[in-house]
């Protein structure tokens, strides 16, 4: 199976650190925040032809993350039921399914259960990330930056508050 459904499927499980906490369905704000940043605000950058490089790739970089955290995040919201179906099938496909399922027939599983990939399946799903809301206040502070903000001297346009 695609990096984006294994990796995206467990950052549906990654519990957002911040104030509000977090449990399977919660808005991931740092997947949704690099989205935004790879992607654009309203995905202006993903087209038909990145999905389906994405679904078909059998690994990839950090982008496969992000765009796992909204595939996964998308089907399961608005495709509920053909989210499971599609599980189900992944489930019974043998161990080494990467190595022997042909790109055609993944393609072709993917829009059986989720409909025809493209203009605008893509549109959809851009709009319905985009309509999320974002809280910057719940996007993680990774490591390195709160250690390079730690060595920042205090004051001056580092300086918040009166």
């Amino acid at each position: 199976m695609g990096k984006w459904l294994t990796e995206g499927l467990c950052v549906q499980f990654e519990v957002p650190p911040s104030q509000a906490g977090g449990s399977f369905g919660a808005i991931n704000y740092g997947r949704l925040h690099e989205w935004r940043q790879w992607y654009g605000p309203n995905g202006e950058a993903v087209t038909p032809q990145l999905v389906r490089d994405v679904i078909l790739s059998p690994g990839g970089g950090g982008h496969e993350y992000v765009m796992g955290w909204a595939l996964n995040y998308y089907l399961r919201k608005q495709f509920k039921e053909q989210y499971g179906k599609f599980m189900r099938q992944i489930a019974a496909l043998e161990d080494d399914w990467t190595v022997t399922q042909n790109p055609t027939d993944k393609l072709a599983q993917f829009e059986e259960c989720f409909g025809k990939l493209d203009e605008e399946w893509v549109k959809k799903f851009c709009e319905f990330i985009a309509a999320i809301p974002m809280r910057m206040d719940l996007v993680p502070e990774f490591p390195a930056e709160a250690a390079a903000r730690a060595t920042q001297p205090q004051g001056g346009r580092g300086r918040r508050g009166p």
